[in-house]
């Protein structure tokens, strides 16, 4: 028996951006390594990665994200949280 667990995936209840997510790794991620593994995934119609930003201080990146691919994410051990992006209320 596996005793990993997935990553909670957060989904915006309102202003949600479909396919955007902000990705959260653990602090003592490698951010490289797990780029580098985000990138061999496939571009397919099916599964859709683009990163749009890098963020350090909480050891992340937010990207667009479509198919299986979000699943993949969850499981990963290094990835903490995803959550969707949404639109701002001001």
């Amino acid at each position: 028996m596996s005793n990993t667990s997935s990553a909670p995936i957060f989904l915006a209840s309102h202003n949600a951006i479909p396919n955007k997510y902000l990705v959260r790794l653990n602090d003592d991620a490698d951010v490289s390594s797990h780029l580098s593994w985000l990138q061999q995934r496939p571009n397919d119609g099916l599964s859709k990665v683009e990163v749009t930003n890098k963020f350090k201080s909480i050891n992340g990146y937010g990207a667009e994200l479509g198919g299986p691919v979000l699943n993949e994410l969850a499981n990963r051990p290094e990835v903490k949280t995803i959550a969707q992006d949404r639109q701002a209320d001001w």
